[in-house]
């Protein structure tokens, strides 16, 4: 047992090691910020298609713990519990107060904080491709590449997907995230989002993941107006409201309650950082209804949820350590339906000219799902002939490297951001903006000549072609 242990240790070290820039590297990153911000604008402004892939670090922008420190307060060190430990799903069979104080926490943080302005900034930029604003090809007709995806996923929908889905499909854009503060509804459609994760929205029944009880129950919303009672000093959920958590109130749950943390600073299971409250009219308001509208029980009195079929414990659909979860299986369909139908019509309706964009955020390694799937959507797209139109941006404060992807022969075009998302995500709005009114921005304002002198040294070619060499004119500061 030990052994294998240390194995899996070695090969994330590695990774990490991999993923990490050298301090000379870094160094480079952090001066040259505004530029890589630059041709992460160029790249977003210039696709056809954008795929943003979201990880904690995203989250944590709103405010929210990550994983590293969302267990860090005294009530679990005095029991030695780590966030590993508190994701175990058997806790609601041996420690019911345990388990429901733990989700009941994180489900009256996340609905009670608001989620950060690059949401905002994300799904204005989805709307520019949605309506086909910009675009690298001679395609770009107002919707036109949005209408072809979601017509290529209408035929296919018609013999894969059942009756009940009847949500939009996606365009030019979609959502692929691993938080599951469920944030995204109040601001993308429930037809642009996968979650790979769940989120703490969704609830099942238990009893089908501890016995394959054969439970008919799917999967259904918390209500809107739901909170759980936890005691902010042990961090326990009593079953009952009034009963066993001392003086707590419903007052005292969620921005208001004050568990005592460890030094440090820095957002925790209680005590949030952010400065925005959720928009109640923004809140959930894309989240689609629950077709199992039977699901969701919750007595008078009582504070944690049961199934509505057969009165077992009710948990969050979310993948923990250690034990299974029910996933949005039409979520996950629209997924998969829209990522085979993007490589169509971008290497064959378009010509072979369209561009796409995969912009991931705050994505960790420890859990490295999100990079994979943002690595092997370029490495598929290469495979299938988008070569040189294919860009991945990854922000990152500590790992923005991608040395799995492949950029021999021009295949495809990485731009490391050494950053927190959403700084990095507010300068490359800011650049955006400009190059969308017309403006080649001045990134390289420290390089020798002006932008118009700079200009000029450019050989003709399209638009897009020479506001990329714009980005990159200095030898000696250039990064791949």
């Amino acid at each position: 047992k030990y052994f294998p242990q240390i194995h899996e240790m070695s090969y994330l070290n590695s990774f990490r090691c991999a993923n990490a820039p050298t301090p000379a590297r870094a160094a480079e990153l952090e001066k040259n910020f505004r530029g890589q911000c630059g041709r992460a604008a160029q790249a977003i402004f210039a696709s056809d298609v954008l795929l943003v892939v979201t990880g904690a670090g995203f989250s944590a922008d709103s405010g929210l713990a990550v994983y590293a420190d969302v267990a860090r307060i005294p009530a679990y060190a005095r029991r030695g519990l780590d966030y590993a430990d508190l994701c175990e799903p058997d806790h609601l069979r041996s420690e019911p107060e345990l388990f429901y104080g733990f989700w009941g926490q994180c489900f009256n943080d996340y609905r009670r904080t608001g989620p950060h302005r690059g949401y905002e900034i994300i799904a204005r930029w989805r709307d520019d491709k949605q309506r086909g604003d910009g675009g690298g090809g001679d395609h770009s007709a107002d919707g036109d590449v949005a209408g072809r995806i979601r017509t290529r996923i209408g035929k296919t929908s018609r013999q894969d997907i059942h009756a009940g889905d009847e949500e939009l499909p996606a365009g030019a854009f979609h959502l692929f995230t691993s938080n599951v503060d469920a944030h995204s509804y109040d601001y993308f459609r429930a037809g642009e989002i996968y979650e790979c994760h769940g989120n703490i929205e969704l609830w099942q029944c238990s009893s089908s993941v501890w016995d394959g009880s054969g439970c008919p129950s799917t999967i259904w919303r918390a209500p809107l107006r739901h909170e759980f009672l936890v005691d902010p000093h042990t961090m326990l959920a009593p079953r009952r409201r009034g009963v066993g958590a001392g003086n707590v109130g419903a007052s005292n749950v969620g921005h208001d309650a004050t568990p005592e943390t460890e030094e440090g600073g820095g957002a925790r299971l209680g005590q949030t950082t952010g400065t925005r409250k959720r928009d109640t009219e923004r809140l959930l308001r894309h989240m689609p209804a629950s077709i199992d509208t039977k699901g969701w029980q919750l007595a008078e009195g009582e504070n944690w949820p049961a199934c509505g079929h057969c009165d077992a414990p009710a948990r969050p659909a979310i993948l923990m350590f250690g034990g299974d979860f029910k996933c949005d299986e039409d979520q996950l369909r629209r997924w998969e339906l829209w990522r085979r139908a993007v490589p169509d019509v971008v290497c064959r309706d378009t010509g072979g000219g369209g561009r796409v964009c995969v912009l991931e955020i705050g994505c960790g390694v420890r859990v490295p799902t999100c990079r994979f799937t943002s690595e092997d959507i370029v490495d598929e797209l290469a495979h299938r002939g988008v070569v040189g139109r294919t860009t991945l941006v990854r922000i990152n404060p500590d790992f923005p490297l991608a040395p799995l992807v492949s950029e021999d022969g021009g295949r495809c075009e990485v731009i490391p951001i050494m950053s927190k998302g959403l700084a990095a995500i507010e300068q490359i709005d800011e650049l955006y903006r400009e190059i969308a009114n017309g403006k080649l921005p001045d990134v390289d304002g420290d390089r020798k000549g002006t932008v118009e002198e700079r200009i000029e040294k450019i050989p003709e070619s399209t638009e897009i072609d020479q506001l990329s060499s714009q980005l990159r004119l200095s030898e000696t500061r250039q990064i791949v």
